[in-house]
């Protein structure tokens, strides 16, 4: 195992993590709300 391959896990990890809080962050926001509203009249609108 060379130093790259864990220097490559451990900033994938850490992109996964960042990831993860800024979806919790946006959801949170009212920012998260405008959107789940638009996904939802998109997903009416589909069903008829």
């Amino acid at each position: 195992m060379t130093h790259q391959f864990y220097a490559r896990i451990s900033a994938g990890c850490l992109a996964t993590i960042l990831l993860l809080i800024g979806i919790a962050y946006v959801k949170s926001s009212p920012v998260g709300d405008l959107i789940n509203d638009r996904l939802e009249a998109a997903r009416e609108r589909q069903d008829g």
